[in-house]
């Protein structure tokens, strides 16, 4: 079971050739989703197209351990637009990777591709096997 045999689930019922997926508790900027639906379907040699990310905390201390200084002034785009707004604290800022080089060797570290901010190609998925099942603590 886990979470790769659910998006596989799930998966297995999409019909639309462009896949979006996002938690409860993930934010998208406006316009996001409309942005890489252009961009794929003007570019279709691209399997995916993913954004930067901010990873941020509900509440105004990150992670309950007190306030986080070194982002503490840093507000996050669109936090008017959400309820409670400027409740959040930012634990890590964006980081944008243009370069694909530098997005390959980042990949060796930690996962520079954030699963909620990627639009990808259903039909490529399926044709790689879909999520691997066999890795357990990961989305």
């Amino acid at each position: 079971a886990g979470i790769a045999c659910a998006l596989n689930h799930g998966l297995a019922y999409c019909r639309a050739d462009l896949i979006a997926r996002m938690d409860a508790d993930d934010v998208a900027t406006p316009h996001r989703l409309l942005s890489q639906i252009r961009f794929i379907r003007a570019n279709p040699s691209f399997a995916a197209a993913g954004t930067s990310t901010v990873l941020f905390s509900e509440n105004q201390t990150a992670n309950g351990k007190g306030d986080n200084e070194q982002y503490s002034n840093l507000i996050l785009p669109y936090d008017d637009l959400a309820e409670n707004a400027g409740s959040r604290c930012v634990l890590r800022p964006s980081l944008s990777i243009s370069d694909p080089g530098f997005m390959a060797w980042a990949m060796f570290f930690t996962c520079s591709i954030s699963h909620p901010s990627v639009v990808f190609q259903r039909n490529i998925v399926r044709e790689m096997g879909g999520y691997d099942e066999t890795i357990t603590h990961c989305e």
